[in-house]
């Protein structure tokens, strides 16, 4: 892999992140509510919806690219922009505001995210890559 071309990779991956950050923000609000005798169960169906397409991407990036880094800056864009959307605006609006779930949300990301990065990519296997060079031109 060229030089721009691994750059280029980087470069995609931070993207990724910022943008599964920034639509993660608002999708991590969703919740169903179940009632039953007069008493509540939430489940937050859009922050576990979020998190496990984050953790996806995450592990898939350091993959393909075969570096540690392409995981680390998806994780690096997610958290930024996610950070970015839940200070308050100047308006006073907040998309993260600070209840359980999304302290939850930002936790789980957080922890589980940097644990993923930290894994070393997968190998590819010899017969994989002699495979991958015969077809190329």
């Amino acid at each position: 892999m060229t030089r721009a071309r691994r750059v280029g990779a980087l470069l995609l991956a931070l993207a990724i992140g910022v943008i599964v950050g920034l639509s993660g923000a608002f999708v991590q609000a969703h919740r169903f509510v179940w009632q039953a005798d007069g008493r509540y169960l939430t489940i937050p169906w859009g922050a576990v919806v979020v998190v496990v397409v984050l953790l996806l991407l995450i592990r898939t990036a350091g993959n393909l690219t075969g570096r540690r880094s392409a995981a680390w800056l998806l994780l690096a864009g997610w958290l930024a922009s996610t950070l970015f959307l839940a200070t308050e605006s100047s308006s006073g609006d907040l998309a993260v505001s600070s209840g359980v779930r999304q302290w939850g949300y930002l936790f789980v990301g957080v922890v589980f995210g940097s644990a993923l990065a930290t894994f070393p990519p997968r190998k590819v296997s010899a017969q994989r890559r002699n495979r991958a060079a015969a077809t190329s031109v």
